[in-house]
């Protein structure tokens, strides 16, 4: 079965961190005589002392297959090491990071901090961009107008600071 994490490239091909291009391209020849799916059923779709479908054969020899594609471009394994699948994924493909679902799958597996982090953000920009214009602008007409208003008075750096400040 297939999950939604990869498996290490490195460890999919059973070699270092600091293998060489000849040790990488040596193991991807030495894996894909195991994984291939017509020599897998010529062993009768026997891998490592299980017997899988073919379907599961041919996602592991593609899994396989692009783990020796990035790790044998040198640009791609730089990048690989430096950021992981997810940061190699969005390099590519960086319209992948706005999908929705993977904005709320990594929302949920973030941790409390980060998502408090988030969520405080958002709030500041909802403040301060949306609402702050509002007041401004309620307070310029308070004082054109003949009679005034509650915000007449008010100071200009009062206006400026969100209303939930006030509240802590």
């Amino acid at each position: 079965s297939q999950n939604d994490e990869v498996e290490d490239y490195y460890a999919l091909l059973d070699v270092p961190k600091n293998a060489k291009a000849d040790d990488i391209k040596k193991a991807y020849r030495k894996k894909s005589l195991l994984l291939h799916p017509d020599k897998l059923r010529q062993r009768g779709m026997k891998y490592e002392g299980q017997i899988i479908t073919e379907d599961e054969a041919r996602a592991r020899f593609q899994q396989m297959k692009a783990a020796y594609d990035t790790l044998s471009d040198p640009k791609k394994r730089q990048l690989y090491d430096a950021l992981g699948h997810k940061g190699l994924d969005f390099v590519q493909n960086p319209s992948h990071a706005w999908d929705p679902h993977v904005l709320l799958g990594n929302l949920a597996k973030s941790s409390l901090v980060d998502r408090t982090k988030l969520i405080t953000l958002v709030l500041l920009f909802f403040g301060l961009v949306l609402l702050q214009p509002i007041l401004l602008c309620a307070k310029v007409d308070q004082m054109l107008a003949q009679n005034g208003g509650a915000l007449q008075n008010a100071s200009w750096t009062a206006l400026c600071v969100p209303f939930w400040l006030y509240a802590l």
